[in-house]
């Protein structure tokens, strides 16, 4: 994976990359087919630079992890990426808390402030196109055979628009680790969880993961963990 600065000159970034061999040939294109993929790239790269980049980006099976709120922090604008979240080329990453957002949920929120995006649009970027992107192949989607990775919110409310306050309930690998009340009932034992307040809301969190962050050196802004809770885990 290559870090392309931010990607804010993107005709230029991904030259450099695939001029360099960073990018590699990938997607099992026959030569044939390379060489009228070529043919197509210049013509209509003469017309539009830009156009022949995200082509080449393509045909080597690349794309862009797109952390917009580092990029707005950093150099005061971000990529525009319609074109490559269209043609399914973009996953949404955070970046450093130093210069980006607290979570994934956050970035989302400054991904739909940033761009002319919809709500499923946005949503792909963290769900099944990321994991496309990634060759993860068991993942990014509800389907037999895939991991049990869930995110429960509630009615109506589109992923872009949640906070971590919001969310009802998550499993990862089918494992419960973070619930509302209600939920934590019907998926786990009492002895699984423990009490804790996430920005000023009650929640349920698993009690390894309670022991691991009282422990921890340093805390997590907006996590309330009493001293009764972490003892007993």
């Amino acid at each position: 994976m290559s870090h392309a600065r931010a990607f804010l000159d993107q005709s230029c970034e991904i030259a450099r990359l695939l001029d360099h061999r960073f990018l590699d040939q990938r997607d099992g294109l026959t030569l044939e087919q390379r060489l009228r993929r070529k043919k197509r790239r210049a013509r209509l790269g003469r017309k539009d630079p830009r156009l022949d980049q995200r082509m080449r980006l393509e045909d080597a099976a690349a794309g862009l992890i797109w952390c917009p709120s580092s990029n707005l922090r950093l150099f005061g604008r971000t990529a525009e990426v319609s074109e490559l979240v269209r043609r399914g080329r973009v996953a949404l990453g955070t970046d450093s808390r130093f210069s980006g957002s607290r979570d994934l949920l956050c970035e989302l929120r400054a991904a739909r402030e940033n761009s002319a995006l919809d709500a499923g649009a946005l949503e792909s970027l963290v769900t099944r196109d990321a994991a496309a992107l990634l060759r993860l192949a068991d993942r990014g989607a509800l389907k037999i055979g895939a991991r049990a990775d869930l995110l429960i919110l509630p009615e109506g409310m589109a992923l872009s628009n949640a906070s971590r306050a919001d969310v009802r309930l998550v499993m990862l690998g089918g494992r419960a680790l973070y619930a509302d009340a209600d939920y934590a009932r019907l998926v786990a034992p009492t002895a699984h969880w423990a009490p804790v307040r996430v920005d000023g809301k009650p929640k349920m969190l698993e009690r390894r993961l309670v022991a691991a962050l009282a422990a921890a050196a340093v805390g997590e802004p907006g996590l309330e963990i009493s001293d009764l809770t972490w003892a007993a885990a």
